[in-house]
């Protein structure tokens, strides 16, 4: 081997080497992402203007919601929150005992 060989040799060994290192680096932080994932806080800030909210001012607001997406309230079908709702109240078509 003459010596220009043996420079691209270790220069590319180099370049393995910085990549490799770098790999490892964020393979170290993933795993420290996962093993701290409790520690991450679980909560939404949704900026609401009240703590809790009554049951009549959620339906107010979903009805308006309805209106300004242009959905009726009595359209077939329903949307996903009106399934929720109905299990929450143990409604559901499904729940009922045969």
């Amino acid at each position: 081997m003459n010596t220009d060989d043996i420079i691209k040799h270790l220069k590319l060994q180099d370049s393995n080497l910085d990549f490799y290192k770098r790999k490892v680096e964020r393979l170290e932080q993933q795993i420290s992402d996962i093993k701290s994932i409790s520690n991450l806080p679980n909560s939404v800030d949704l900026d609401l203007n009240n703590d809790q909210y009554s049951k009549q001012e959620i339906i107010n607001a979903y009805n308006k919601m309805l209106k300004y997406e242009g959905i009726s309230k009595d359209r077939i079908g329903g949307l996903i929150i009106d399934t929720f709702i109905k299990f929450l109240n143990n409604t559901h078509h499904s729940t009922n005992e045969k």
